[in-house]
């Protein structure tokens, strides 16, 4: 297994996984992921954002980790953290255990960064998915109304996410 940094011409084997990542929440009823286009994508992977575990030479999941999140973070942005998003595994790897993997690479990722937390959010009605987030050591810190704001994706505005801490 393997983390290294996600490349353009990863795109089509990482749309194919958000695609499924969609069907499937969409047959569980849950909260989906909105739609990121090959630019939102291509933005990510040009400014170091996205990550690929790479199994059997294939990628078995993707993520996004950055430095900020005042969008979504607002006044709890401490700017002494690391923040996953967009995580997405593969259908063929579900049950590999991935979250783990990220969460270990997120840690360290943190640690080389002189960072004190690893964040992230979810939907506050996706119980099952703040739950299995628990699971790895992440504590919810609160929650919060997203606004209407131009520079988050419309599906966000007016849902309430839940915020997820891990302290290093």
């Amino acid at each position: 297994m393997l983390i290294q940094p996600a490349h353009l011409s990863d795109m089509p084997s990482m749309l194919d996984i958000y695609a499924s990542a969609r069907d499937y929440q969409i047959k569980t009823n849950q909260p989906t992921f909105a739609i990121f286009t090959k630019e939102s994508i291509e933005a990510g992977i040009e400014s170091q954002q996205y990550y690929k575990i790479e199994i059997e030479k294939k990628i078995a999941g993707i993520f996004t980790i950055t430095f900020e999140d005042v969008l979504i973070w607002d006044k709890l942005e401490n700017l002494c953290s690391v923040y996953l998003h967009r995580i997405a595994t593969h259908p063929d790897f579900k049950g590999r255990n991935l979250m783990r993997v990220i969460t270990d690479f997120a840690v360290d990722f943190a640690k080389k960064n002189n960072r004190q937390f690893v964040r992230m959010d979810t939907w506050n009605g996706n119980d099952n998915l703040k739950n299995y987030y628990l699971q790895f050591g992440f504590n919810i810190v609160g929650t919060r109304i997203l606004p209407n704001d131009e520079r988050l994706n419309k599906h966000y505005w007016g849902e309430t996410c839940v915020y997820l801490e891990l302290k290093i």
